[in-house]
């Protein structure tokens, strides 16, 4: 369905995952949520048959992280997406990771990416197809609420 976010299967949390403090690293759910957005970046248009028939890709310029819970070795793990907005050759989307059986959501991402000529490595305007799918897209999603944690800023005190 269209209306609905996209969801995937981000896997399971490895025993090479966890730190010193005996849970996921940060830099494992940010794997995380690259293994989840992959299927992500199919649904779109953007993923590796694009790549691979276009030359082309998806650079992250800009992106911001938050923990609500822990994930343990061996939780199973999926994700969320929205596509919040886009332009002629960048993308910004929300993800959050959940503990799948619980349901849970363990943490959450906003990405800011930008359309690159892998051959030139130059950002490029994406095709009208990929244009129409994301516009398609976007629609969609936004009929869904705005997460309320996109576009935080970090902060301490007033």
């Amino acid at each position: 369905m269209e209306d609905e976010l996209y969801t995937s299967s981000a896997g399971v949390v490895k025993p090479d995952w966890i730190d010193f403090n005996g849970h996921m690293t940060i830099a494992r759910y940010l794997d995380a949520f690259t293994e989840g957005v992959v299927s992500f970046y199919d649904y779109l248009g953007v993923g590796e048959a694009y790549r691979r028939e276009m030359g082309c890709s998806l650079f992250v310029l800009e992106n911001h992280s938050s923990y609500q819970r822990e994930l343990l070795d061996g939780d199973p793990i999926s994700m969320s997406s929205q596509l919040l907005a886009f332009d002629k050759n960048k993308m910004r989307y929300f993800s959050r990771l959940y503990h799948a059986e619980k349901q849970e959501q363990a943490a959450a991402v906003e990405m800011f990416v930008i359309n690159v000529d892998l051959t030139s490595r130059r950002a490029v305007d994406f095709p009208p197809a990929v244009l129409e799918r994301l516009e398609t897209v976007r629609k969609a999603h936004s009929k869904r609420p705005f997460p309320a944690e996109a576009g935080r800023a970090i902060a301490l005190g007033t």
